[in-house]
């Protein structure tokens, strides 16, 4: 079963088009069949390089939208990797399909300055040669794969906690930033959540944080003299 494929983002220009800002595209091509689908952002044509598939220049905006992108790439990777291990049929089709799935959920793009033990981990993946050949910080794994390993290291070290990738989100949420104080919409933003509901339900489970609150609140507002 051919499971190779080959990924493109391109300009679309709508029919009369004159001047101005141009959709992004993706191509996936398997086999000699393509499907496309759109990015969900848009540049001017003078600042887009098409033999790299990127936009040109060293602005801020453009290196966010490079950013965004290898995003993309790397949610395309997630969702090969998913079909191969389910045993699926690897088509342009259900490869748009499954990247899709995952990315209707990338909906919001922002920047958040790492702390040193990110900044630590990311420096030494620097020279991986997945990392090299892809543009990612990270070499990306299937979910699947990334919690057997995970299930390895616990069993290694003791631990009886079933660790997933998606428990370092949430320990993110709660552990690292919601018990350090950091505000809730903040911790909304850096999540990617475009609605605050979708954040609270981690702050519901912090009853010391509520505890911590008032402490402070106290603080602000001593006991009036009698």
């Amino acid at each position: 079963m051919k499971t190779n494929y080959s990924l493109l983002f391109y300009l679309k220009k709508p029919k009369h088009y004159t001047s101005g800002p141009v959709p992004i595209y993706l191509r996936l091509t398997v086999a000699g069949k393509r499907a496309e689908t759109a990015a969900g952002r848009e540049i001017d044509p003078a600042r887009w390089n098409s033999k790299t598939g990127r936009g040109s220049g060293s602005k801020e905006n453009t290196k966010t939208l490079n950013a965004y992108l290898d995003t993309l790439l790397a949610k395309v990777q997630q969702a090969h990797q998913s079909l191969i291990s389910l045993g699926k049929a690897i088509t342009a089709e259900n490869l748009r399909n499954a990247f899709g799935g995952k990315a209707e959920k990338q909906c919001l793009l922002m920047e958040v300055p790492l702390l040193p033990a990110a900044q630590h981990i990311l420096s030494r993946y620097q020279d991986h040669p997945q990392c090299e050949n892809t543009g990612l910080l990270l070499p990306v794994l299937s979910n699947q794969k990334m919690n057997a390993y995970l299930k390895e290291i616990a069993d290694l070290c003791g631990i009886h906690k079933v660790l997933t990738f998606h428990l370092a989100r949430h320990t993110f949420a709660t552990t690292v930033t919601l018990s350090n104080g950091v505000p809730i919409e903040s911790v909304s933003k850096m999540l990617g959540h475009t609605n605050l509901k979708t954040t609270q339900h981690y702050a519901k489970i912090l009853d010391t944080k509520v505890s911590q609150d008032m402490a402070r609140l106290k603080e602000k507002y001593p006991a009036m003299p009698v």
